[in-house]
């Protein structure tokens, strides 16, 4: 068993000489070998001030004048005459067998001292330097925002930074000294290691993307690219800096999925144009006809090629009615119904129900207006027959037709408004706000007038259907105040009080609560657009419910009377209120249906209304309610 050999022991010198020369050798000779493990400074013979304070640092040197008191008791082996005085004849003898070292010796050791030190500074200059850069990679490799790795050119891992490991959801010392064969399946790891390889064998940087495995069924999609480390122009290996596109990848999808969908939405919309039994064109601000359907051509009897490049106002029986009508949507920028008079090509006129609408550009500027008419004529005929038998019938009628034609267009509108609208929601992050903004606005306008279209073609429905609803004793005031509750939000953003009048142990009736609830919310939802418009300084509605007077032989009725203090209704107009589509709100905001809605199913449950109203301010309406429905309800509407 061999044994270490102890270090060899520092070579012991004695420095001579005067004034400045010592102190230069000392610094140099420190810088060289700070620990003095290979020269050992023994004795000083110099009155070099600045040598005298370097030797306080050094292991105890001697100081003295002369060579004798420098020189320590075990000698020296070597003695550096930096001034030449050491010698015999100079006044100081040197120890017999003791080496000294002087001019031009000394010049030459000073030369090797000048050229080490030097060499010594480059030496950690460079190392400095190389610290310094591993101080910076190591940082850049901590706080970079994507993966970094590093590898030998064995592929074996040798560095991985934090976000490296989590992104792989392992920790760094589950990669050091590992290959991709003991992390991956071998199909991910031989394909990783394919790239690398390319990198080690041509020492040039390659990118490529893939997907790593996570632990359970998770993946994500990466972006690599891999520089070589290369020492004397060879490879010694290689940095890796892998970026997540897991979210860019399935942005690309989604991206791709949304072209497939707008694909199919505007086939759909295409379809719709072709096959709708309505007649729908387009033109531009100044009327010039740019689309023409198939029923606009049936419906006019002009052929497309006819009327491209006309103006639509030369359809129109009047064509300054029809120019108006243009203006005002342009100006309005929302559909507008009207009905409207065209000229048929062969001089017919036909009265169709116009409903324009104006698309605008990003800069708010009107580009095409959409037309959509539907030929009413057959219809306006059959409601004046109508008018001469039982109106309201007659008009139910209509209303179920009416609600039947236009529920699935309704219905197809919206859908395709709300897929445009998620299909916005999903890429809107490459608009500016502002236009964001202003799709936004355009599809929530076209989904809001679409749910009123379809609110009435429902409240339609309902008018002429008969209820098949459970008959269930309910508790009038319950659900009246179950109305009330409903149309909070709209008493509350006006500050409107209610106050209740019940009577005390009152009957329950045998109703079909669905029905006395939709009665309760019409009259509550036209109490409350009456002093909306009124602005009274204390808004109120007073409810009383209580047993309603009756003469000798009648039967037993609850008496629910809901006052407002909003706008009156003038007498000549209350008989006309509960006519279907009557209404005196402003467009847009009535629909003439409610009351009439309240009329039939008050009918239809053997139920009266009656209506009172002063037109300086306030109406009320009285329902007579039976307690028990009749044996056979009474349908004065018939469908």
């Amino acid at each position: 068993m061999s044994r270490t050999e102890p270090p060899p022991s520092p070579f012991r010198l004695v420095l001579v000489g005067g004034g400045e020369l010592v102190a230069p050798y000392l610094r140099q000779l420190r810088e060289i070998d700070p620990d003095s493990r290979f020269l050992h400074v023994v004795g000083l013979c110099t009155d070099d001030p600045a040598a005298i304070e370097l030797a306080a640092g050094l292991d105890a040197p001697r100081v003295g004048g002369c060579l004798t008191d420098a020189l320590p008791p075990g000698g020296a082996d070597l003695i550096v005459d930096l001034r030449d005085v050491a010698r015999p004849g100079t006044g100081l003898e040197a120890p017999t067998g003791t080496r000294i070292l002087g001019p031009p010796v000394v010049d030459l050791l000073r030369h090797v001292l000048d050229f080490a030190t030097r060499d010594r500074r480059a030496h950690a200059e460079k190392h400095a330097e190389l610290l310094d850069l591993q101080i910076k990679l190591k940082h850049f490799m901590e706080f970079a925002p994507f993966a970094i790795y590093m590898k030998d050119v064995g592929l074996r891992y040798q560095a991985i930074n934090r976000v490296g490991a989590d992104m792989l959801s392992r920790s760094p010392a589950d990669f050091i000294g590992r290959t991709d064969f003991d992390l991956f399946p071998a199909t991910v790891a031989r394909r990783i290691q394919k790239f690398e390889m390319e990198v080690l064998n041509k020492s040039r940087t390659v990118k490529f993307d893939g997907v790593l495995p996570l632990p359970g069924d998770a993946r994500i999609y990466f972006s690599a690219t891999l520089i070589p480390i290369l020492r004397d122009e060879k490879p010694i290996g290689l940095y890796g800096l892998i970026e997540d596109i897991t979210e860019l990848h399935t942005s690309e999808r989604q991206i791709v999925r949304q072209r497939m969908q707008i694909t199919e939405t505007r086939e759909y919309l295409q379809g719709i144009l072709r096959y709708s039994q309505d007649m729908i064109f387009l033109c531009r601000p100044d009327g010039t006809l740019i689309a023409f359907n198939e029923a606009a051509e049936r419906i006019t009897g002009y052929a497309q090629d006819e009327v491209l490049g006309r103006q639509v106002q030369d359809l129109a029986a009047r064509r300054d009615e029809l120019a108006a009508l243009l203006e005002e949507t342009l100006a309005e920028g929302h559909a507008v119904l009207y009905e409207l008079k065209l000229k048929r090509r062969d001089g017919m006129d036909i009265v169709t129900n116009l409903s324009l609408t104006k698309i605008s550009g990003r800069d708010n500027q009107p580009l095409e207006v959409v037309g959509i008419c539907r030929d009413i004529t057959k219809r306006l005929q059959l409601q004046e027959d109508l008018i001469q038998s039982e109106r309201l019938a007659a008009i139910g009628k209509m209303a179920a037709g009416v609600a039947h034609e236009i529920n699935n267009p309704l219905a197809i509108i919206e859908t395709v408004a709300g897929l445009i609208k998620e299909t916005l929601a999903e890429v809107c992050h490459d608009l500016d706000g502002m236009t964001r903004d202003k799709f936004r606005g355009y599809i929530d306008k076209l989904l809001f007038q679409t749910k009123r279209c379809t609110t009435i073609t429902h409240n339609l429905l309902g008018f002429a259907r008969k209820s098949s609803g459970a008959q269930t004793p309910v508790t009038v005031m319950d659900l009246l105040d179950e109305a009330v509750e409903l149309l909070h939000p709209h008493t509350h953003r006006i500050g409107l009080e209610v106050h209740r009048h019940y009577a005390a142990d009152l009957p329950t009736l045998k109703i079909d609560p669905m029905l006395l609830e939709q009665i309760f919310v019409n009259l509550l939802t036209n109490a409350i657009d009456a002093i909306e418009e009124r602005h009274p300084p204390q808004p109120r509605i007073d409810l009383s419910v209580s047993m309603a007077e009756r003469a000798e032989g009648e039967d037993a009725r609850l008496a629910v009377t809901i006052k407002d203090n909003g706008v009156g209704i003038p007498e000549e107009n209350l008989r006309q209120i509960f006519e279907l589509f009557y209404t005196s709100k402003p467009a847009g905001k009535g629909t003439g249906l409610g009351l009439s809605i309240v009329h039939n199913i008050l009918q239809k449950i053997g139920g009266e209304i009656r209506a009172a109203s002063d037109a300086a301010g306030g109406s009320s309406f009285t329902l007579l309610l039976p307690l028990q429905p009749p044996a056979e309800p009474t349908d004065r509407a018939p469908l």
